[in-house]
């Protein structure tokens, strides 16, 4: 499959494995060992895939204590996709003063776009997942049973898809991103990103109950 200008995606070439001198290894949040790319890789292979007809912008930022979340949108080829990102707010370790927010921004913002690329299958042999046309342009993403994948995703986490939806029920009651960001840290003692699976369903419920 050639990537062209008419809209057809080079699947093979957005998914095929990064060699093991690009990849590093950093700990995750629940103590698990996670393989990742440099941001600036997926970059070149966005280039090279979608040869330069690509885009991506930051569509909302979020400022908070800790942390600051970012959501943006990858396109190409008139394919959309949305993830959040997310960075840690660095401060100093002698009087825990911010550094610098822009640069935790940046962070956030690399963070997302990478995430906004495994839509389109850039990556996915990390999680041990396959992507695999769908007929529309995306990748159908489906367990390559190997029983080898990297990282060990813990499956407890909150997902991209729940935070999106978070944020989308707040919208549409009508409650600020900065209320909404305040009561999840009275309620849970961390921010969305913090959350796992079912605490993030059990908020879901409340903000459609308009319970908080």
């Amino acid at each position: 499959m050639e990537t062209t200008t008419n809209g057809v995606l080079n699947l093979e070439q957005l998914t095929k494995p990064f060699t093991a001198d690009l990849i590093h290894q950093r700990k995750g949040r629940f103590g698990q060992t996670l393989d990742y790319i440099g941001s600036h890789h997926v970059i070149e292979r966005l280039n090279e895939a979608l040869q330069g007809h690509w885009s991506f912008k930051i569509l909302d930022r979020e400022i908070m204590q800790d942390e600051v979340i970012v959501l943006g949108e990858l396109t190409a080829h008139g394919i959309s996709h949305q993830q959040f990102g997310t960075s840690s707010v660095t401060r100093t370790k002698e009087d825990k003063t911010i550094v610098s927010i822009g640069d935790d921004l940046k962070a956030a913002a690399s963070d997302c776009l990478k995430k906004c690329s495994t839509q389109f299958g850039v990556g996915l042999h990390l999680y041990g997942l396959d992507a695999k046309p769908n007929g529309n342009g995306n990748g159908h993403v489906s367990n390559n049973g190997n029983g080898n994948a990297t990282p060990q995703v813990n499956d407890s986490k909150i997902s991209n898809d729940q935070i999106a939806k978070i944020f989308q029920v707040a919208k549409l009651k009508g409650m600020p991103q900065s209320e909404l960001l305040k009561k999840v840290r009275q309620m849970f003692g961390r921010s969305v990103s913090g959350l796992t699976t079912d605490e993030a369903d059990d908020l879901i419920g409340l903000l459609e109950r308009q319970s908080l």
